[in-house]
Order: structure tokens, then sequence, then C-alpha cells
């Protein structure tokens, strides 16, 4: 009897391996596109396909909201899991949006946030438009007016639920530009805020590159994904640009596009020699020639 039990345990831990499809995770800003938003080539839908034929689930893990990254997954013709917000949230593909699993305990903290942020801005700002909303629908809006006088607007984004982000651009005669010094001044009142409301210091992120300042909980980190993804699939590559990407993990292949940090390509088992795109198509390629 106890042999029976033994075969049939091993039977069924070797049923579970056999089901798991291996996946590319892709990092998305300054990886996969560049601060424009853009591709550098347009070959990248027919590497998905190259990967997909081959039995490749194809995914994202980035620090975007899972909304924003599920509707670029579909766009692109993605088919594997997206990590959203820093490792907060998984879910198994663009198609399927419920959770492998969350960490909600700072949700409840960061819709109360961005309420009192919206309320402070309004109040010790005043010459500031603070909105609640898509930041791309803003934008277009923002670039069909006719700018009369200078006008900061702050666009907060209404998708992320574990996190608050704000961009913060100013209108003038010559357009739209990113206003760094508005940016950083709310940035001080958006640390204050998470500080005054859990006594934690939060993970601050000012890209003036993208004009955004992203507020996380300590613990954030897309790491923090590794346990659920290891459970549901395997092989894992994934390919990013910084240290972020690194999942410091010895079973999951870390591959770096050729703009990537040193530091990541030190640690990592292959580095493209284009940037972007192009890099992010070597380091595919490279993956289903390489892992078996």
């Amino acid at each position: 009897m106890l042999i029976f039990y033994v075969l049939s345990f091993n039977w069924w831990r070797l049923k579970m391996a056999k089901e798991k499809r291996p996946v590319i995770l892709f990092d998305v800003d300054e990886t996969l596109v560049g601060t424009d938003n853009k591709f550098n080539t347009t070959a990248f839908p027919e590497a998905v396909r190259r990967a997909q034929e081959q039995g490749w689930l194809v995914g994202l893990n980035s620090d975007s909201p899972i909304d924003r990254l599920a509707d670029r997954a579909r766009e692109w013709g993605l088919d594997g899991p997206i990590v959203g917000e820093l490792g907060n949230v998984i879910v198994p593909s663009p198609q399927d949006l419920k959770p492998l699993w969350e960490d909600r305990s700072y949700r409840l903290v960061f819709d109360k946030i961005k309420g009192t942020f919206l309320q402070r801005g309004l109040v010790e700002h005043p010459d500031v438009i603070f909105t609640l909303s898509d930041k791309e629908e803003v934008l277009q809006a923002l670039m069909n007016m006719s700018p009369v006088s200078t006008k900061t607007w702050v666009i907060v984004h209404g998708l992320r639920k574990h996190s608050l982000a704000f961009y913060a651009y100013k209108i003038g005669p010559r357009g739209l530009s990113f206003d760094k010094r508005r940016l950083r001044d709310l940035a001080g009142l958006a640390v204050h805020l998470f500080d005054q409301e859990t006594r934690y210091n939060p993970l601050v992120d000012v890209n003036d590159d993208y004009g955004i300042c992203i507020i996380h909980e300590p613990r954030a980190s897309k790491r923090k994904a590794v346990p659920v993804l290891k459970e549901h699939f395997g092989p894992i590559v994934m390919v990013g640009n910084s240290m972020s990407d690194f999942l410091d993990d010895p079973t999951i292949v870390q591959c770096a596009v050729s703009n990537a940090h040193q530091e990541l390509k030190n640690r990592s088992s292959f580095v493209a020699s284009t940037p972007l795109t192009t890099g992010a198509i070597e380091c595919l390629d490279w993956a289903l020639t390489t892992i078996k």
C-alpha cells in the first residue's frame, strides 16, 4: 500500500511538472519600448508568434497597473501571465484578469492616500489643475487645447490599486513639457502622507524622463511574484533593463537588453547586442534555441 501511495504521489508531481509551460516575461519601459512608448522595430509581433508556436507563453512583468498592461498585451498578441505594480498582483493572461495572487496589504492605505493627496493638492497648490484619470485621455485633451497661459496639470493615475502615481505636465505657448519642480514638491507631499498613514518610508521613484512620481509600499518588488510564477510556470525567463528586473532566483534565467544597467548585464545569462525591442527579440530567440 505504501508503495502505491509513493508511486501515485510521484506520478502526480510528474504530471504537474509536465503541465507547466515555459514563459518569457518582458519588462516594458526601456526594455520593450523607449521613452516615446514605441517599439524600435516592427518585428516584435512576429517574434511573439514564433515563441508561441514553440509552446512558450509570452507575458509582462512591469511596474504599471494590470489593466494598462493587459491592454498592451492584447495589442501585442501576448498570451502569458502579467505581473503588475511591482510584484503586487499576478493575472494568468490578458484574457483572464482574475488574480492568481494579489498582495492586498496596502490597498486601503493607497485608496485613502490618493483621496487625501488630491484634497491637499487642491488646497496647497491652487494654481495647479488636478485630475484623477487615465493619462493618455488627458494628454490627448491637453494637446488639442490652445494654451493661453502657462498652466500645470497633475494627472493622478486612476487605475493603480497598490501604489500612487502622478504626472506633472506644464502647458504653455510651446506646448506640453514636464513640470519637474512641481513633481518633486508633490512627491514630498505623497511621501509625507504615506509616512503619516503607515509610519513607514515608502519606495519613491521620481522619473524625469517620464514626468512621473510613483510611491510604492516598502516591500514592493518584482521578486514578490516569483513563488507564484514558479508554482504555475517553468522554465521562466525574465528580460529587462534595470536591477528592478533581477528576480534573484537561480532557477530563473535573466536576460538583458544592450541599454540595460551594467549590474544587470553582469548577472544575466544573455545580453543582447542591441537596445529596446530589437534587443528583447534577441533575448527571446536566444531563449528559444537554448532553453529546453
